[in-house]
């Protein structure tokens, strides 16, 4: 690439140092092109829209509805996890609770295995 990046004109909004930044960011990717092929993780997060206005492509919307789709899995395996660590808790204390009840010689050894699985 020969050509400066094209950096959109400043909005309304938008103070200097923005604009600058904005620059010095278009600059930088123009520096290195590979940015993004060696930073891949950041490219879900890019919103890029289409240059026909109010119009959203095809493409463009089932990215949206693909990334929302990996935001709701995402959490959804969060939770999972969340619940596989307190089943794997309690799995452990249930064991610990029948290899005691399993070495009671009497019910006093019974009662002090219950008494101490609930603590």
């Amino acid at each position: 690439m020969t050509d400066k990046p094209q950096v959109p004109a400043r909005q309304a909004d938008e103070s200097p140092s923005e604009s600058l930044e904005a620059a010095a960011v278009a600059a930088y990717l123009e520096a290195h092109p590979d940015f993004f092929v060696e930073h891949e993780e950041l490219l879900p997060s890019l919103r890029i829209p289409h240059r026909r206005g109010d119009t959203v492509s095809l493409v463009e919307r089932q990215m949206t509805i693909l990334r929302d789709r990996n935001i709701e899995m995402r959490h959804r395996l969060s939770q999972l996890m969340d619940v596989a660590r307190d089943n794997d808790r309690l799995f452990e204390k249930t064991r610990r609770l029948i290899l005691a009840l399993m070495d009671a010689a009497s019910l006093e050894d019974v009662v002090m295995s219950v008494e101490d699985s609930l603590r």
